[in-house]
């Protein structure tokens, strides 16, 4: 049991030190034996648990989809504006408490979709159940505060993940992660003028 325990924590330590490199430097850029040396564990230990870096990258992707569903606000009561809101003041609270801004499904898509088609295949389909997910939202609010409104809500959706994807880019490049937050104020603005609030 206690063999268990410590098999797990080591498994979630690989998990964690990979990510935190992958978003620092890029998933090409990082290396099994970097991982290893950081960690002060053999090869053998990290192919214990993964055959490759790729089946690395697609555990750490499964977990990156998994927890933008989890992120999602759950409250089908709340007024769909409200819960609108919410879920751009929970992105700025989860951008602002990690070290350096950054999405791994984005990073995974921007610098695989060419080579890992199957990586690229899986960041397609998360950002597709992404953006379901917020179109149901934004639906809801259409219906009730802006029905004649023209907008379709999946095209709205794409529109607000490109805000939050290219303001984590914009924001490393310039190395300022307040520009996360600026923006996506900005998107809370505009859609307080769409939905008439």
């Amino acid at each position: 049991m206690v063999k268990e325990k410590a098999n797990s924590s080591l498994r979630a330590k690989i998990l964690k030190t990979a990510e935190e490199l992958i978003l620092s430097k890029g998933f090409v850029a990082t290396s099994i034996d970097e991982i290893c040396r950081k960690l002060k564990i053999t090869k053998g230990g990290f192919f214990h648990y993964f055959k490759s870096k790729e089946a690395l990258g697609a555990v750490l992707l499964e977990a990156c989809c998994e927890q933008i569903h989890v992120a999602t606000p759950k409250n089908d009561q709340e007024d769909p504006f409200q819960k609108i809101l919410d879920r751009i003041d929970e992105s700025i609270k989860g951008l602002e408490a990690q070290g350096k801004p950054g999405c791994l499904m984005g990073y995974l898509t921007q610098e695989l979709f060419d080579t890992h088609p199957a990586i690229r295949k899986r960041c397609c389909e998360g950002f597709s159940q992404w953006t379901e997910s917020i179109a149901k939202d934004l639906a809801a609010a259409k219906k009730m505060y802006a029905p004649k409104a023209k907008f379709e809500p999946r095209a709205l959706a794409e529109y607000w993940i490109s805000i939050l994807e290219g303001s984590q880019i914009l924001a490393k490049a310039k190395q300022d992660k307040t520009v996360v937050k600026e923006n996506l104020t900005h998107l809370k603005n505009y859609f307080r003028m769409l939905f008439k609030q």
